[in-house]
This record gives C-alpha cells, sequence and structure tokens, in this order.
C-alpha cells in the first residue's frame, strides 16, 4: 500500500494577543545567584552592585524586569 503525496500546508499567522496587565512575581534566589566563584577561596563570593532579574517562559520570552541591588 502506498501512501498519498505530502501536501504543503500554508503558514497561518495568530492574530496578536490582546494587551496584558501589568503582572508581578515574587521568589528567592540563592546567594550565589549575585557572585562568582572565588577559586582562591573555594567559595561564593557575593559581588556587590546593580543587576537586573527577569523571568519569562524563555530567554527570548522574558516579560518581567526588575533591578535589584545587592
Amino acid at each position: 500500500m502506498t501512501r498519498p503525496p505530502a501536501v504543503a500546508v500554508p503558514a497561518v499567522v495568530a492574530p496578536a494577543p490582546p494587551p496584558r496587565r501589568p503582572s508581578a512575581a515574587t521568589g528567592e534566589l540563592p546567594r550565589r545567584a549575585c557572585g562568582m566563584w572565588a577559586g582562591t577561596a573555594k567559595a561564593w563570593a557575593c559581588v556587590k552592585g546593580s543587576y537586573e532579574i527577569s523571568a519569562g517562559r524563555s530567554i527570548t520570552g522574558r516579560r518581567l524586569a526588575a533591578p535589584i541591588n545587592v
């Protein structure tokens, strides 16, 4: 039994979603999230400064961002 040839299906573009309400998220980060590995001390060292925390479904779909100071 042979199969019929494949049929090309045109791409479908979905309409843009409606604007969303502002969102918020809370959570905890491990101390090393703002640090670097200090090889001589063989431990995580917290690097003081300003960082941006972001969240989303993927690296290209980040929807929330907030600055933090350590």
